[in-house]
């Protein structure tokens, strides 16, 4: 029979099949063996005779990739040898991502290589689904699989793109540049190749980087960029959604000429199949080749994923103290219920509490034999000395840091059961086992760790959560959290995958202390060698996506350096969007670990405020080291110009992040709040020596760095920290300006207008974002007004260029007002605002 006949056979029979399906909302009538879907962007085609599929923008016409095929651990739907028939299935969707059209293609395997049973060949019905959503350029992938045998099976990676090329029709690709979105600091890891199997490859540290060539693999989410004829091209792929997978994008060129992708979810432990049995794989992956712009591309993927998820941290608004940094940097035992209580007191006395609460995080951190691990409770608390009366119950102490204004916080190791704990309850420990629980070992590398699979278990912890919720809790560090993957198996519950597990252990905590609470993970990973534990090989992984708020990704650091500021800043487009970035704790004071000073940092205010600058740039958490009673009023003030922080859900671009010369640490940020206004933050990574930071006021961001401004416009640039107006620039000017060592410069440019604006305030960083609202100039009256948010008995002064204008009075609701001259600029007003409490007023200041 003639080929074309066959194929034709096969989808009409594929098509009577899919007739007769109670699930199908609508059968696609096939007269080709090529189906298809669109939206207004992009067209999806399946070759049902081949099994590869190919994605076309539709308004350029250009094939983004093709030859793309689905593969469920060894089967492959494009592989002639296992596949005997593909139909597919079109349908509409609506959900939380909008309206779209889905494309279902289902092949039917046949293994006749007998893998799974020495009797009888493997059957499988192997799920690719293709789903585009109105008015979105990027396209979301998903897989399922239904096991025809007769007996259950392991699934244990997937792929919904394997070996696809990507633009096959470019016929260069200059200044290749990719961009990974690991997780967190760490060291080597262990790969996962493209059969599934384990690969023990290094591929260097955890850190993100942007490298040069289009050769890359990485965890979570990747983007490769460059041009070709003068057209930039820009491909990311990432995980979508997490439950029971880990996501793995990987690029690859070969002989230079083509470019291929693959995306991958994958577990070490695998989701059981029964026999006879669906399972619909719940994680899915977006692509987008149509977005140019890599930083948009990126921006839009986060947006969609914290969607789908969903995703939706709660903001860090506040500073936090962790008592266990500020035992060491004070020298006395304050990580104990008393100590925080008075860290509290000290807080609220140096009259911070009018600008935010401040949050108090106790740290019970018994190591190694019997230890607080697991029971979790007031009694072992107390044992162990971290609860003192009078607060000797966690009510007591959440309420006395309550009562004063605080947020009370905790800390325990979800993964390091105490040894009596896990004598008494082996049962809730992995494999029912503690045959090794006498052995040796370092205290972060326990050989017997909790299942979170196991319903007992579980039951247990959600009461401990809503125990400390009734308390009063308000939030919780898990510190070596990677000691709850269960990587080598051992889960009592055979459908949960090592990644489900470990999601449980945060799931537990955000049901029980409820949807408010701040929860954070410490996310460092470990070196993966042959000779590790398999949950010391936990990668640096988005997995606890829509669980946590923060994710730390330092180790043990109370100093500040580029790398830390580095590795937050290339994950911008997830920072407030996944998650806050924790930079650890810092101290403000300069001290390390052991209490000693840093003498090398040169100007002390102007270290701390970059220390300052770059936590809100790139991290949005402030975490401190340092006691309250140690802090001067001018370390106050500084820490205050913080608070409160802007609530977007959005953080500054790192504009230069693809130049070489920023590879290492990008040092020009931007975050625009309108067309008119921009902030812009300047950074030397460098701690030794000074260096000149240079920026483009219009251009392309990608190529040269630039802030992509009008270059017709004029723009004011005034320094916040300076507290000066650098200048007046032209829309085709580049700033530049010489820094200190690690010196960061908080700078306000708006476009110039033809009336008097405002061009600054000194009572935040950002400079009128926050405290100033309802700007409005009034040209018949000559006069410039708005709303403002003053704190008490603190004067707040608003920078305003006068424009050709003379400034003649001004007038508010309420308290003090008065028009100071700029003794720098003549062309510059400051008004300045006083009041005796927290209050919103209004303001208006007239010209002639």
């Amino acid at each position: 029979m003639h080929k074309t006949i066959k194929v034709l056979l096969f989808i009409y029979i594929g098509v009577l099949f899919l007739r007769l399906n109670l699930n199908a909302k609508e059968i696609t009538s096939i007269s080709t063996d090529t189906i298809s879907i669109e939206n207004k962007i992009l067209q999806v085609g399946f070759e049902l005779g081949t099994g590869y599929y190919f994605v076309r923008e539709k308004v350029s016409g250009d094939i983004l990739f093709r030859d793309a095929t689905m593969q469920i651990g060894f089967w492959n739907i494009s592989n002639k040898e296992l596949v005997t028939n593909r139909y597919a299935e079109i349908f509409q969707v609506h959900d939380k991502l909008g309206k779209g059209q889905s494309l279902k293609i289902i092949s039917k395997i046949i293994d006749k290589n007998r893998r799974w049973h020495p009797d009888s060949p493997g059957k499988f019905d192997l799920e690719l689904t293709i789903t585009l959503y109105e008015g979105m350029s990027g396209l979301i992938l998903e897989c399922g699989i239904t096991n025809h045998l007769q007996r259950s099976i392991l699934v244990k990676d997937f792929a919904p793109i394997l070996n696809a090329q990507l633009w096959p029709g470019d016929k260069e690709h200059k200044n290749p540049l990719t961009l990974d979105g690991h997780g967190a600091y760490g060291g080597a890891r262990e790969m996962i190749n493209d059969t599934g199997a384990h690969g023990h490859a290094k591929e260097g540290r955890g850190q993100n980087a942007v490298m040069a060539g289009l050769s890359r693999s990485s965890e979570n989410n990747l983007l490769l960029t460059y041009t070709n004829e003068n057209k930039r091209r820009s491909f990311v792929a990432g995980g979508l959604t997490y439950h029971d997978f880990l996501k793995r994008v990987k690029v690859d060129t070969i002989d230079d000429q083509k470019v291929t992708a693959s995306i991958k979810g994958y577990d070490p432990v695998g989701r059981m199949v029964d026999a006879g049995s669906h399972y619909h794989i719940p994680d899915r992956f977006y692509v987008d080749l149509t977005t140019s712009d890599p930083f948009k591309t990126l921006e839009q993927y986060a947006k969609v994923a914290a969607c789908a998820q969903p995703a939706a941290p709660n903001l860090y608004n506040f500073p936090t103290v962790c008592l266990w940094y500020a035992m060491l940097t004070t020298g006395k035992n304050c990580n104990q219920t008393v100590g925080a209580v008075e860290e509290m007191k000290h807080a609220k006395e140096s009259n911070f509490l009018r600008y935010s609460p401040v949050a108090i995080r106790l740290v019970p951190d018994k190591y190694l034999g019997n230890t607080e691990q697991g029971w979790w409770d007031d009694e072992h608390w107390h044992k162990f000395g971290h609860y003192k009366k009078p607060y000797e119950t966690s009510e007591k102490y959440c309420h006395a840091i309550i009562d004063l204004g605080g947020l009370p916080f905790t800390y325990l190791q979800p993964g390091m059961p105490s040894d009596d704990f896990a004598k008494t309850h082996p049962e809730w420990m992995l494999n029912n086992n503690i045959k090794y629980l006498p052995l040796a070992h370092d205290h972060e590398k326990p050989y017997v760790r909790f299942d979170y699979s196991d319903s007992d278990f579980q039951e247990y912890v959600k009461n401990v959560w809503d125990t400390l919720r009734m308390a009063g809790l308000k939030g919780v560090m898990f510190d070596y959290p990677e000691t709850g993957f269960a990587g080598e198996g051992g889960l009592e519950n055979p459908y949960y995958t090592a990644t489900a597990a470990y999601r449980k252990m945060f799931e537990l905590a955000r049901n029980g202390l409820g949807p408010h609470a701040f929860i954070h993970e410490r996310n460092l990973g470990e070196v993966s060698t042959t000779t590790s534990l398999p949950h010391e090989r936990i990668p640096f992984s988005d997995m606890t996506l829509g669980l946590a708020d923060s994710q730390r990704n330092e180790t043990d650091a109370s100093w500040f350096n580029s790398s830390q500021v580095s590795r937050a800043a290339l994950r911008w487009y997830k920072n407030r969007v996944f998650y806050s970035y924790d930079l650890d704790a810092k101290s403000l004071l300069f001290k390390d670990l052991g209490g000693n000073v840093d003498e090398n940092i040169g100007d002390p205010i102007i270290r701390r405020r970059s220390i300052l600058t770059m936590l809100y740039i790139v991290s949005g958490r402030i975490l401190l080291a340092d006691s309250f009673k140690d802090y001067s009023s001018q370390i106050i003030h500084d820490l205050s110009r913080l608070y409160p922080m802007h609530e977007e859900r959005r953080t500054s671009r790192p504009v230069d992040l693809f130049k070489q010369s920023s590879y290492d640490c990008p040092r020009v940020y931007q975050f625009s709040v309108n067309p008119q206004w921009h902030q812009v933050t300047f950074f030397n990574p460098d701690m030794e020596k000074k260096a000149t930071v240079s920026a483009p006021l219009s251009g392309d961001a990608v190529s040269s760095g630039a802030l992509n401004l009008d270059p017709d416009s004029d723009y004011y640039v005034y320094d916040f920290w300076n507290n000066n107006l650098v200048g007046r620039y032209t829309g085709t000017d580049t700033l530049s300006l010489e820094l200190i060592p690690g010196e960061a410069r908080m700078l306000s440019v708006r476009e110039t207008v033809s009336h008097p604006q405002i061009l600054s305030s000194d009572r935040h960083i950002m400079q009128g974002l926050i405290e100033l609202s309802d700007i409005h100039w009034d040209d018949i009256a000559k006069s410039l007004s708005g709303i403002v948010n003053v704190v008490a008995d603190e004067p707040l002064r608003i920078i305003i260029a006068n424009n050709g204008l003379i400034p003649l009075n001004a007038q508010s609701s309420d308290g003090m007002i008065e028009i100071e001259k700029s003794e720098e600029n003549p062309n510059l007003t400051v008004l300045k605002l006083e009041l005796s409490n927290n209050k919103r007023i209004t303001w208006q200041i007239n010209f002639q």
